[in-house]
Protein backbone atom coordinates (compact mmCIF):
# COMPACT_ATOMS: atom_id res chain seq x y z
CA UNK A 1 0.00 0.00 0.00
CA UNK A 2 1.10 3.39 -1.07
CA UNK A 3 2.14 4.87 2.61
CA UNK A 4 -0.25 7.92 2.06
CA UNK A 5 -3.31 5.20 2.12
CA UNK A 6 -1.68 3.08 5.10
CA UNK A 7 -2.23 6.69 6.76
CA UNK A 8 -5.79 7.01 5.60
CA UNK A 9 -6.05 3.49 6.68
CA UNK A 10 -4.78 4.09 10.30
CA UNK A 11 -7.03 7.39 10.73
CA UNK A 12 -10.30 5.27 9.46
CA UNK A 13 -9.72 2.68 12.11
CA UNK A 14 -9.15 5.34 15.14
CA UNK A 15 -11.98 7.08 13.82
CA UNK A 16 -14.13 3.69 14.11
CA UNK A 17 -12.53 3.25 17.70
CA UNK A 18 -13.53 6.75 18.81
CA UNK A 19 -17.00 6.13 17.27
CA UNK A 20 -17.32 3.14 19.53
CA UNK A 21 -16.84 5.71 22.35
CA UNK A 22 -18.91 8.60 21.30
CA UNK A 23 -21.90 6.30 20.76
CA UNK A 24 -21.43 5.42 24.26
CA UNK A 25 -21.65 8.59 25.60
CA UNK A 26 -24.73 9.56 23.18
CA UNK A 27 -26.66 6.17 24.63
CA UNK A 28 -26.02 7.16 28.26
CA UNK A 29 -28.80 9.94 27.74
CA UNK A 30 -30.81 8.73 24.29
CA UNK A 31 -32.55 5.68 23.96
CA UNK A 32 -30.54 3.51 21.67
CA UNK A 33 -33.45 2.28 18.89
CA UNK A 34 -33.94 6.30 18.79
CA UNK A 35 -30.23 7.30 18.60
CA UNK A 36 -29.37 4.67 15.82
CA UNK A 37 -33.06 6.55 13.65
CA UNK A 38 -31.70 9.98 14.40
CA UNK A 39 -27.70 8.79 13.00
CA UNK A 40 -29.57 6.61 10.63
CA UNK A 41 -32.17 10.23 9.55
CA UNK A 42 -29.27 12.19 8.92
CA UNK A 43 -27.13 9.80 6.46
CA UNK A 44 -29.89 9.62 4.59
CA UNK A 45 -30.07 13.43 4.34
CA UNK A 46 -26.21 13.14 3.16
CA UNK A 47 -26.41 10.76 0.83
CA UNK A 48 -29.97 11.63 -1.02
CA UNK A 49 -28.02 13.02 -3.68
CA UNK A 50 -26.55 9.91 -4.86
CA UNK A 51 -29.90 7.65 -4.97
CA UNK A 52 -31.27 6.25 -7.97
CA UNK A 53 -34.27 4.32 -8.57
CA UNK A 54 -33.47 0.70 -8.99
CA UNK A 55 -36.80 -1.36 -9.64
CA UNK A 56 -35.25 -5.13 -10.57
CA UNK A 57 -33.21 -4.65 -7.29
CA UNK A 58 -34.75 -3.54 -4.92
CA UNK A 59 -35.88 -6.51 -3.48
CA UNK A 60 -32.50 -7.61 -2.74
CA UNK A 61 -31.56 -3.79 -1.58
CA UNK A 62 -34.26 -4.12 0.60
CA UNK A 63 -33.07 -6.90 1.93
CA UNK A 64 -29.27 -5.77 2.48
CA UNK A 65 -30.46 -2.80 3.77
CA UNK A 66 -32.70 -4.68 6.84
CA UNK A 67 -30.12 -6.82 7.41
CA UNK A 68 -27.00 -4.50 7.30
CA UNK A 69 -28.59 -1.98 8.31
CA UNK A 70 -31.99 -1.77 10.69
CA UNK A 71 -30.95 -5.18 12.00
CA UNK A 72 -27.13 -4.57 12.21
CA UNK A 73 -27.12 -1.33 14.07
CA UNK A 74 -30.17 -1.60 16.01
CA UNK A 75 -28.85 -4.67 17.37
CA UNK A 76 -25.53 -3.02 18.22
CA UNK A 77 -26.31 0.36 19.48
CA UNK A 78 -28.78 -1.88 22.07
CA UNK A 79 -25.84 -4.38 22.99
CA UNK A 80 -23.64 -0.99 23.25
CA UNK A 81 -25.54 0.97 25.33
CA UNK A 82 -26.25 -1.96 28.09
CA UNK A 83 -23.29 -3.50 28.26
CA UNK A 84 -20.78 -2.31 31.12
CA UNK A 85 -17.57 -2.06 29.30
CA UNK A 86 -16.52 -1.23 25.70
CA UNK A 87 -13.72 -3.29 24.51
CA UNK A 88 -15.96 -7.21 24.89
CA UNK A 89 -18.31 -5.14 22.17
CA UNK A 90 -15.80 -4.15 19.98
CA UNK A 91 -14.61 -7.65 19.74
CA UNK A 92 -17.55 -9.48 19.74
CA UNK A 93 -19.06 -7.30 16.67
CA UNK A 94 -14.95 -8.71 14.69
CA UNK A 95 -17.34 -11.65 14.26
CA UNK A 96 -18.74 -9.98 11.15
CA UNK A 97 -15.84 -11.33 8.97
CA UNK A 98 -15.97 -15.59 10.83
CA UNK A 99 -19.69 -15.18 10.24
CA UNK A 100 -19.80 -14.31 6.86
CA UNK A 101 -17.25 -17.55 6.44
CA UNK A 102 -19.73 -19.62 7.99
CA UNK A 103 -22.33 -18.35 5.77
CA UNK A 104 -20.48 -18.72 2.24
CA UNK A 105 -20.47 -22.33 3.58
CA UNK A 106 -23.63 -22.62 3.74
CA UNK A 107 -25.10 -20.43 1.10
CA UNK A 108 -22.67 -20.38 -1.43
CA UNK A 109 -21.59 -24.61 -1.07
CA UNK A 110 -18.18 -23.17 -0.58
CA UNK A 111 -15.65 -26.10 1.04
CA UNK A 112 -14.44 -25.38 4.33
CA UNK A 113 -10.55 -25.51 4.30
CA UNK A 114 -8.22 -26.45 7.29
CA UNK A 115 -7.17 -22.43 8.03
CA UNK A 116 -10.66 -21.53 7.74
CA UNK A 117 -11.95 -23.98 11.04
CA UNK A 118 -8.66 -22.99 12.73
CA UNK A 119 -9.86 -19.54 12.44
CA UNK A 120 -13.48 -19.92 13.54
CA UNK A 121 -12.22 -22.26 16.35
CA UNK A 122 -9.85 -19.25 17.79
CA UNK A 123 -12.64 -16.47 16.99
CA UNK A 124 -15.34 -17.96 18.18
CA UNK A 125 -13.45 -19.61 21.32
CA UNK A 126 -12.22 -15.87 22.01
CA UNK A 127 -15.61 -14.74 22.57
CA UNK A 128 -16.41 -17.64 24.87
CA UNK A 129 -13.54 -16.80 26.73
CA UNK A 130 -15.14 -13.22 27.29
CA UNK A 131 -18.22 -14.73 28.02
CA UNK A 132 -17.28 -16.44 30.73
CA UNK A 133 -15.71 -13.39 32.15
CA UNK A 134 -17.64 -12.63 35.98
CA UNK A 135 -17.82 -9.29 34.98
CA UNK A 136 -19.02 -9.45 31.14
CA UNK A 137 -21.50 -12.52 32.57
CA UNK A 138 -23.35 -9.17 34.41
CA UNK A 139 -24.48 -8.32 31.08
CA UNK A 140 -24.30 -11.27 28.95
CA UNK A 141 -27.66 -10.71 27.05
CA UNK A 142 -26.17 -7.16 25.66
CA UNK A 143 -23.04 -9.05 24.46
CA UNK A 144 -25.21 -11.46 22.94
CA UNK A 145 -26.68 -8.97 21.17
CA UNK A 146 -23.80 -7.93 19.72
CA UNK A 147 -22.99 -11.13 18.31
CA UNK A 148 -26.19 -10.94 16.15
CA UNK A 149 -25.70 -7.50 15.26
CA UNK A 150 -22.01 -8.92 13.53
CA UNK A 151 -24.23 -11.67 11.76
CA UNK A 152 -26.89 -9.33 10.59
CA UNK A 153 -23.95 -7.97 9.00
CA UNK A 154 -22.55 -11.02 7.22
CA UNK A 155 -25.89 -11.52 5.78
CA UNK A 156 -26.30 -8.08 4.35
CA UNK A 157 -22.94 -8.43 3.16
CA UNK A 158 -23.22 -11.95 1.28
CA UNK A 159 -26.33 -9.97 -0.48
CA UNK A 160 -24.05 -7.28 -1.42
CA UNK A 161 -22.07 -9.14 -3.97
CA UNK A 162 -25.30 -8.66 -5.82
CA UNK A 163 -24.73 -5.31 -6.29
CA UNK A 164 -21.30 -4.80 -6.86
CA UNK A 165 -21.87 -2.09 -9.62
CA UNK A 166 -24.05 0.40 -7.83
CA UNK A 167 -22.20 3.44 -6.27
CA UNK A 168 -21.23 2.98 -3.13
CA UNK A 169 -22.93 6.18 -1.76
CA UNK A 170 -26.01 5.25 -3.52
CA UNK A 171 -26.25 1.74 -1.68
CA UNK A 172 -25.36 3.62 1.83
CA UNK A 173 -28.13 5.97 1.25
CA UNK A 174 -30.94 3.16 0.77
CA UNK A 175 -29.47 1.22 3.59
CA UNK A 176 -30.07 4.48 5.49
CA UNK A 177 -33.34 5.60 4.31
CA UNK A 178 -34.52 2.16 4.68
CA UNK A 179 -32.93 2.22 8.35
CA UNK A 180 -34.26 4.93 9.51
CA UNK A 181 -38.02 4.51 9.43
CA UNK A 182 -37.59 0.68 10.52
CA UNK A 183 -35.44 1.51 13.50
CA UNK A 184 -37.91 4.19 14.16
CA UNK A 185 -40.98 2.49 14.19
CA UNK A 186 -39.18 -0.51 16.39
CA UNK A 187 -37.91 2.89 19.02
CA UNK A 188 -41.64 3.89 18.52
CA UNK A 189 -43.04 0.68 19.86
CA UNK A 190 -40.25 -0.68 22.34
CA UNK A 191 -38.79 2.78 24.11
CA UNK A 192 -40.51 5.73 25.58
CA UNK A 193 -39.43 9.40 26.76
CA UNK A 194 -37.37 9.93 22.95
CA UNK A 195 -38.34 13.55 23.04
CA UNK A 196 -37.69 14.17 26.17
CA UNK A 197 -34.31 12.48 26.29
CA UNK A 198 -33.40 14.68 23.03
CA UNK A 199 -34.56 18.03 25.01
CA UNK A 200 -32.46 17.53 28.12
CA UNK A 201 -29.46 15.63 26.04
CA UNK A 202 -26.19 17.46 26.74
CA UNK A 203 -24.11 18.95 24.69
CA UNK A 204 -21.57 15.66 24.67
CA UNK A 205 -24.66 13.20 24.01
CA UNK A 206 -25.04 15.61 20.65
CA UNK A 207 -21.63 16.08 19.77
CA UNK A 208 -21.28 11.84 19.78
CA UNK A 209 -23.98 11.33 17.69
CA UNK A 210 -22.91 14.16 15.25
CA UNK A 211 -19.31 12.30 15.31
CA UNK A 212 -21.15 9.18 14.48
CA UNK A 213 -22.49 10.73 11.71
CA UNK A 214 -20.01 12.17 9.95
CA UNK A 215 -16.75 10.09 11.84
CA UNK A 216 -18.55 6.69 11.64
CA UNK A 217 -20.90 6.45 8.95
CA UNK A 218 -19.34 9.40 6.17
CA UNK A 219 -15.74 9.30 6.63
CA UNK A 220 -15.09 6.05 7.84
CA UNK A 221 -17.68 3.67 5.57
CA UNK A 222 -16.82 6.24 2.57
CA UNK A 223 -13.09 5.72 2.77
CA UNK A 224 -12.82 2.22 3.62
CA UNK A 225 -14.73 1.53 0.73
CA UNK A 226 -12.79 3.78 -1.56
CA UNK A 227 -9.65 1.40 -0.02
CA UNK A 228 -11.53 -1.59 -0.55
CA UNK A 229 -12.02 -0.86 -4.60
CA UNK A 230 -8.04 -0.41 -4.73
CA UNK A 231 -6.15 -2.63 -2.70
CA UNK A 232 -7.07 -6.59 -1.93
CA UNK A 233 -8.68 -7.69 1.47
CA UNK A 234 -5.33 -9.25 2.68
CA UNK A 235 -3.96 -5.92 2.88
CA UNK A 236 -6.72 -4.44 4.68
CA UNK A 237 -7.49 -6.74 6.95
CA UNK A 238 -4.69 -6.27 9.21
CA UNK A 239 -5.44 -2.66 10.00
CA UNK A 240 -9.31 -3.29 10.89
CA UNK A 241 -7.87 -5.06 13.97
CA UNK A 242 -6.78 -1.76 15.51
CA UNK A 243 -10.56 -0.47 15.86
CA UNK A 244 -11.37 -2.78 18.47
CA UNK A 245 -8.18 -2.15 20.45
CA UNK A 246 -8.55 1.80 20.12
CA UNK A 247 -12.15 1.60 21.31
CA UNK A 248 -11.07 -0.28 24.18
CA UNK A 249 -8.25 1.23 25.62
CA UNK A 250 -10.70 4.75 24.98
CA UNK A 251 -12.82 3.24 27.31
CA UNK A 252 -10.70 2.35 30.06
CA UNK A 253 -9.09 5.66 29.70
CA UNK A 254 -12.38 7.90 29.73
CA UNK A 255 -15.00 5.38 30.97
CA UNK A 256 -13.04 3.67 33.93
CA UNK A 257 -13.82 0.33 32.03
CA UNK A 258 -12.05 -2.54 33.30
CA UNK A 259 -9.77 -5.33 31.40
CA UNK A 260 -9.47 -8.23 32.95
CA UNK A 261 -7.20 -11.38 31.55
CA UNK A 262 -9.99 -13.25 29.95
CA UNK A 263 -11.17 -10.20 28.27
CA UNK A 264 -7.55 -9.84 27.28
CA UNK A 265 -6.74 -13.37 26.21
CA UNK A 266 -10.24 -14.28 24.94
CA UNK A 267 -9.75 -10.64 22.54
CA UNK A 268 -6.61 -12.07 21.32
CA UNK A 269 -8.12 -15.15 20.29
CA UNK A 270 -10.96 -13.57 18.51
CA UNK A 271 -9.06 -10.80 16.62
CA UNK A 272 -6.12 -13.51 15.83
CA UNK A 273 -8.77 -15.97 14.23
CA UNK A 274 -10.16 -12.78 12.61
CA UNK A 275 -7.18 -11.71 11.15
CA UNK A 276 -6.52 -15.75 10.47
CA UNK A 277 -10.03 -15.91 8.01
CA UNK A 278 -9.47 -13.01 6.12
CA UNK A 279 -5.88 -12.66 4.97
CA UNK A 280 -7.04 -15.85 3.25
CA UNK A 281 -7.85 -15.30 -0.94
CA UNK A 282 -11.65 -15.82 -2.07
CA UNK A 283 -13.06 -14.30 1.17
CA UNK A 284 -15.82 -11.78 1.22
CA UNK A 285 -14.84 -8.08 2.21
CA UNK A 286 -15.30 -6.55 5.24
CA UNK A 287 -18.03 -4.12 6.40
Amino acid sequence: MALGHVVLMVFIQVAWGVNILAAKFSLAEIPPLFFTALRFGAVALIYLPWVQWHPRRFKVILLIAFSGGALHFGLFFLGLAYAGDIAPVAIAIQLNAPFATILSFLVLGERARPHQIVALALAFGGVMVIAYDPRVVEYLWPLLLVCAAALAWATGAMLMRRTTDLHVFDLQGWIALVTFPAVGLASFVLETGQLESTANASTLAWVGLVYTVFGGAIFGHAGLNWLIHRYQVAQIAPFMLLSPVVGGLLGVWLLGDVLTWRMVVGGALTLGGVLLVTTRPRHIRLR
